[in-house]
């Protein structure tokens, strides 16, 4: 028997230099990549002298006997290293042998799976090899051991084959887009309602003080308790959302996550969600179908959306149900005195004594942070990077400096040596390698600059010149575009300069740092490579000086071989450099500090905010908050990922749970993973995916910036007051009868002409007449009597403000901010219209949120969802459960409830039986709904819809009370009008705004001019606007006219 060991010429000078792989064949790497075989093989002709072949029984030198004992030695990688580092100083060669196993050893059954991992691995005997599965969500990866013989069938060595299996299939695909596509509605539904839930906390406080005035001290009280509550709300529901974001995922990757929960076995948890995702909807829709019910689709999909929701309610509970243990399992592991003593094993005082003040140590101590650029082979260790390893730069926030004033000492106290504050990426230990084949421009410019990275810059698996050189073009273009694209936007929508600006020198100053660190990262790959070539000269020159040395040393003990396959893709040592930032606490707070502040959080985040809501009568909003606050509070305190910062690893932890029970025993015993695992598993996608994941920090600045964006809207309408009169909303309309528009040759809309009893006065300028009544909306009670003879005709169209008047001194219960206005036909008997005015006050904007909000955002979600319509049938059910969150207080200044007792006035005491309405954009949307609420006839123009939301107002309308009773004219490119779903009965008109002006299609001015340049104005006057503003052509004069149009409208 031979036997065969390679050796390089050309020492090393650090043991973890050397590669070590299964078999009888080690392959030792230099600097270029260039194994020991190929080295030899190469130079086979000048060192042909130096090669021999040692049988079995031969005499050994003392070298050679010393490989061949190693040769026999357990399989074991630390115990190789120390091998070769002996070997090297008792016999002081430039040339290293390293030996690893025998042909027999077997790399895969020793592996172990890291938490990481989201099944863990399985391991099977196949055909005399040993194999490795790994799972994933719709593939496998197999590590499958493949041995190579020679010729007489003996084995040569052992190699391991990865391979990729696509174990999915189209069903399995669709099965899971499926359910997928239900639980992505499910995660919408949650959205909103968080959003809206925000909203409706400064929509009450607005009410408030619209009905009380700013000086009330229960509006001052009110506004400082809802704003002590913004942070729990932000922080539970951004927490509550990044758990359902981790659910939605998982339920796409097949419930792979969900099955580390329980203690019962995978085929429970998979019949629990086949039964949940599946089942119940599938039952439904039978049953339905055989009881041939007309709404089947509706009711099935209703019970499927329950059937998802109470899995996010399960899934979140254990979620946190298995945080809040790890964290309280691992608190007991914390040796610090400054911590208190805790009775293991069991829920005490004492363990949420220490939960509560390693919360306020991470969050009040004062800490210095590192910068490490670190180089070398990816197999040296990395125990503690301070040790012998200089930092690159040291640096301490303002808030640590002033923990440091002689006025501090009494709060805090220093920390002596310094101690680790460990990152989760130090405990999870999952840094992504960038390698050649790795490298892309979208994950180099994406990547988080404070993550910890490996970029590999030596070795066959380095990353070339030209990819460094391509990332750090690709950051500043990058930059630069980031840069330039919203100022390229701010110049098409017509921002001013000093608006630009200002915007140009923030996103500057954002992107100064990344521009910053991939510059610096660039001179440090260029200065460790200039290293790396000179080492590698100096170790040629080396080796030069060896081949001219006496041919003593150790002889080769292997024959010259033919490079096979294997030799192509063995795994050879890269030189790697990366980036770290390691935190060291100097100070931390006293404990008699920390109770302190933990007192305060509970007290103004909690107490107040929940007993003011509570003493408001806000029982809605009260009631969710003291559900999300004790939600919140838990998270807060009793949070793994801080224990596990305080520990720097969760390798203690096992399979207890809260008290200290087993949860692996009994007949529900899971044997398909192991305890330790499982738990580490599932803590470590806790961690990762949702306590400190970027999905909560996603959540977190949405509903930031929304809350700043609503809080903004409210303190300007506080400023403005609480004014329910008529604003200046119209413009000086100038108008003549002295020129006309002809209709266009061309096919008008369908809807010039109204008939129907929806003419006013001429069934010819039906359309253009309700256009101009909605506009009419915004003028002076003082000037709309004049608008109207100048429009009508004298006295055609009466102004009634008197009847408004006496309908609010009757009903002063009914006053909102709402104003509207109340005209008569005289040669009309019974005919009323009631004109109402849109959104002009900031106040307004609330009202249009609270009423068209929530169907806004399910539009917006069924766009982006594929195949969203399907969802269309129980919008309108989810829509109701949002309109839970609305308060008496807001319900009593809902707008349109105002107009519908209006009409129901007129109808009753002023004896007009045949009642229109009409508004423009908000104006518009309450007209539609009290139109459906009372069955007479609404026209609004640009308003919002109320399809969707029909079950939200009270009382309700159906479908067909829209479809037969309300019309809506929906300009083009007008944002408004399109809120919630239109009902069979619209009108589209086009829009001549420019493109980057879509709001301006949404005047009302504008959409009139449309309609009389289309339809003709025929015994209406023109208007100059339409000319001068809006850019239409000139109309025509009548006969006897003499005047141009422009000399008539400079006479006005």
């Amino acid at each position: 028997m031979r036997s065969l060991v390679s050796s390089m010429w050309g020492g090393k000078e650090n043991a973890n230099d050397v590669s070590l792989n299964s078999g009888d064949v080690e392959v030792q790497v230099d600097d270029d990549g260039k194994s020991a075989e190929s080295f030899v093989e190469e130079e086979s002709d000048k060192f042909s002298d130096r090669l021999a072949i040692v049988e079995e029984g031969a005499e050994l030198t003392e070298a050679e006997a010393f490989i061949r004992s190693t040769s026999q030695a357990p399989h074991n990688d630390s115990f190789a290293e120390e091998v070769v580092v002996q070997q090297r100083k008792k016999y002081r060669a430039t040339s290293v042998v390293s030996i690893i196993g025998g042909v027999t050893g077997s790399v895969l059954p020793r592996m172990r799976d890291h938490s990481s991992l989201e099944m863990p691995s399985s391991a099977v005997r196949f055909r005399h090899a040993h194999i490795r599965i790994f799972e994933q969500a719709s593939n496998q990866f197999i590590l499958e051991e493949i041995t190579e013989r020679d010729k007489h069938g003996r084995p040569k060595g052992t190699d391991v084959a990865v391979k990729y299996v696509d174990n999915s299939t189209t069903g399995l695909h669709i099965l899971r887009a499926i359910y997928g596509l239900v639980s992505l509605f499910a995660g919408g539904f949650m959205f909103i309602f968080s959003i809206m839930l925000l909203l409706f906390l400064f929509i009450e406080l607005s009410t408030k003080l619209r009905n009380d005035g700013r000086s009330n001290d229960e509006i001052v009280k009110g506004f400082i308790g809802i704003l002590l509550s913004i942070p729990i709300f932000v922080y539970g529901l951004s927490s509550l959302m990044a758990i359902v974001a981790s659910c939605v995922k998982d339920t796409w990757n097949g419930h792979i996550f969900l099955r580390t929960f329980g203690n019962w076995k995978v085929v429970f948890t998979e019949w629990f969600s086949f039964i949940a995702y599946l089942g119940v909807p599938l039952m439904t829709i039978m049953i339905t179908l055989f009881a041939k019910n007309d709404n089947w689709w509706k009711i099935s999909l209703f019970t499927w959306f329950c059937s998802v929701m109470s899995v996010f309610i399960l899934f979140a509970i254990g979620v946190c149900f298995y945080d809040i243990s790890a964290c309280l399992y691992l608190i007991e592991l914390v040796d610090d005195p400054y911590f208190g003593p805790a009775e293991a094993g069991k829920f005490n005082f004492g363990l949420l004594r220490r939960a509560v003040l390693l919360r306020q140590v991470d969050l009040w101590s004062g800490s210095m942070t590192k910068k490490y650029t670190l180089a070398g082979k990816l197999n040296t260790t990395e125990e503690n990077v301070e040790d012998g390893v200089a930092a690159r730069s040291e640096s301490m926030g303002l808030y640590t400096r002033a923990t440091q004033f002689n006025c501090c000492r009494g709060i805090f106290q220093e920390v002596k040596p310094l101690q680790r504050n460990f990152s989760l990426e130090d405990v999870l230990g999952n840094s992504p390698m960038y390698t050649a084949q790795s490298w892309s421009l979208e994950k180099m410019f994406c990547r988080e600059r404070k993550s910890r990275a490996i970029t590999v810059i030596n070795g066959p698996s380095a990353l070339t010149p030209h990819q460094f050189q391509s990332s750090f073009v690709c950051a500043i273009l990058g930059s630069l575009l980031a840069i330039t694209l919203p100022s390229a936007l701010m110049v098409w929508w017509g921002l001013g300069p000093g608006v630009i600006v200002g915007v140009l020198a923030i996103l500057i100053f954002c992107w100064i740092p990344t521009i910053s660190a991939n510059w610096r990262t660039y001179k440090q790959y260029k200065d460790l490579k200039e290293r790396a070539e000179l080492k590698k000269r100096e170790k040629e020159k080396r080796r030069e000086q060896f081949d001219e040395a006496d041919s003593r040393g150790i002889q080769l003990l292997n024959a010259r071989r033919k490079p096979d396959s294997r030799s192509q893709h063995q795994s050879v040592a890269s030189e790697a450099v990366y980036q770290v930032e390691e935190t060291y606490r100097i100070n931390r707070p006293r404990r008699n500090f920390c109770y302190i502040m933990f007192g305060v959080e509970v007290t103004f985040l909690f107490l107040w905010p929940l007993v003011f809501l509570y003493i408001s009568k806000n029982w809605q909003m009260g009631s969710f908050f003291l559900c999300i606050g004790f939600f919140s509070l838990v998270r807060h305190y009793l949070n793994a990922s801080v224990v596990l910062k305080e520990l720097g690893t969760f390798a203690a932890l096992g399979s207890k749970n809260i008290f200290g029970v087993n949860l692996v025993r009994g007949k529900y015993k899971d044997t398909v993973m192991d305890p330790e695992w499982k738990a580490k598993s599932r803590l470590s996608a806790i961690v990762s995916n949702i306590s400190r994941g970027r999905a909560r920090t996603v959540f977190t600045w949405i509903f930031g910036v929304w809350t700043l964006i609503v809080l903004a809207i409210f303190l300007l309408v506080s400023k403005e007051g609480g004014d329910t009169g008529p604003q200046e909303g119209a413009r000086n309309w100038i108008m003549t009868h002295d020129f006309y528009y002809e209709e266009k040759p061309n096919l008008p809309y369908p809807t010039c002409q109204m008939g129907k009893g929806m003419e006013i006065i001429n069934k010819e300028t039906a359309l253009l007449d309700y256009a101009w009544m909605s506009a009419l909306a915004y003028a002076y009670d003082g000037a709309t009597q004049g608008f109207l003879d100048e429009f009508f005709g004298k006295d055609v169209v009466l102004n009634n403000p008197d009847v408004i008047i006496e309908f609010r001194e009757l009903y002063p219960e009914s006053i909102t901010p709402i104003h509207y206005k109340y005209m008569t036909v005289p040669e009309v008997p019974g005919f009323g219209l009631v004109a109402v005015r849109g959104t002009t006050a900031k106040a307004d904007i609330f009202a249009d949120a609270q009423l068209w909000g929530a169907a806004f955002l399910f539009q917006v979600l069924r766009f982006f969802l594929p195949a969203g319509d399907v969802f269309t049938p129980i919008l309108h059910q989810v829509i109701m459960f949002v309109t839970l969150l609305e308060t008496k207080n807001i319900e009593k200044v809902s707008y349109y409830k105002e107009l519908t007792k209006f009409t129901e006035y007129l109808e009753e005491f002023k004896n007009a039986t045949d009642i229109h309405l009409t508004g423009h954009s908000l104006g518009g949307g309450l007209a539609l709904i009290s139109a459906a609420q009372t069955k007479h006839i609404a026209v609004g123009l640009s308003a919002p819809n109320a399809k969707l939301s029909r079950g939200t107002f009270d009382p309700p309308f159906t479908i067909d009370d829209l479809n037969n009773f309300t019309f809506n004219i929906v300009p083009n490119r007008d944002p408004v009008a399109r809120m919630d779903d239109l009902a069979d009965l619209f009108q589209r008109i086009e829009c001549t705004a420019d493109a980057n002006k879509f709001f301006s299609c949404h005047l009302a001015g504008r959409s009139m001019c449309e309609i009389m340049y289309t339809c003709g104005s025929g015994i209406r006057p023109a208007f100059c606007l339409c000319t001068e503003t809006y850019k239409y052509p000139e109309p025509l004069p009548r006969d006897g006219v003499n005047m141009t149009w422009s000399e008539v409208c400079k006479n006005f």
